[in-house]
């Protein structure tokens, strides 16, 4: 394994090389903090051409990439506001801007994604340009929000499946994202409790449904089931779950 001053040391030739090669005018200070930075976001493993490369993006991005990270920065707030007005872009050029959801309007979708970009904000490497980076990180959160923003309808209220007509379509809950987390765990703690159980179907369908969002036609489709059968499991899982102390106990909480 590499010693970390060797590191550092391939590190600084790096910098030094890029420095003179692409004019970037670096003083002996800032030299220091990019071979500083450098040894810290790369392994010991890495090919030249990697540390180049990674050097590369941290020259061009680093600075936005600080405003945004810290509070302190005084470019702070107007970094967060450049950054944000790229969002619904984003979504548009991803699909994922207009939804057939009321409760869900382009603030909600903006603040999900800044949220989610400020949580993964410290696992970036520069390994990519930060643009592309942060692009992922859009669409991946927004994608998860609005399957949860689905879901949410169905797992907040898990044991109404009294009605057969109710089995095919989404519960009409009404969603507000501060909801989320709490339907989250609670899908979480009803899967956990179906996968207990000997018949591995009851956890596939719950989540095919709760989750995914499909209909009990499109369940027997993909798990070669007639629709009396999804539904006669469905009603397995309402009994099962309906019995079970832990739900009760979430429920009455």
């Amino acid at each position: 394994m590499e010693r970390q001053s060797d590191l550092a040391a391939r590190c600084a030739l790096v910098v030094a090389m890029l420095d003179d090669e692409q004019a970037w005018q670096l003083g002996a200070a800032e030299r220091h903090a990019y071979t500083s930075a450098l040894a810290r976001l790369v392994p010991g493993s890495a090919t030249a051409d990697q540390l180049r490369q990674v050097a590369l993006y941290y020259h061009l991005d680093h600075r936005q990439v600080q405003a945004l990270a810290h509070t302190a920065d005084a470019h702070h707030h107007e970094a967060w506001r450049a950054w944000v007005a790229q969002v619904l872009p984003i979504l548009h050029h991803a699909g994922l801007a207009q939804t057939d959801d009321a409760a869900i309007d382009a603030d909600d979708l903006a603040q999900v994604a800044r949220a989610a970009l400020a949580r993964a904000l410290p696992n970036f490497r520069y390994a990519s340009r930060f643009s592309t980076w942060s692009r992922q990180v859009v669409v991946q959160s927004i994608q998860r929000y609005l399957r949860d923003m689905r879901a949410l309808k169905r797992a907040a209220r898990p044991l109404s499946l009294d009605d057969d007509a109710r089995f095919d379509a989404p519960l009409d809950a009404a969603a507000h994202p501060e909801t989320l987390a709490h339907a989250r765990l609670l899908a979480d703690l009803i899967e956990a409790v179906l996968r207990e159980q000997p018949d591995a179907r009851l956890a596939l369908i719950f989540r095919l449904w709760a989750i995914d969002d499909l209909r009990v036609e499109e369940i027997g489709r993909r798990i070669r089931l007639s629709q009396p059968q999804v539904r006669s499991l469905l009603q397995r899982c309402r009994e099962m779950l309906r019995h079970d102390p832990r739900i009760s106990t979430w429920l009455s909480c």
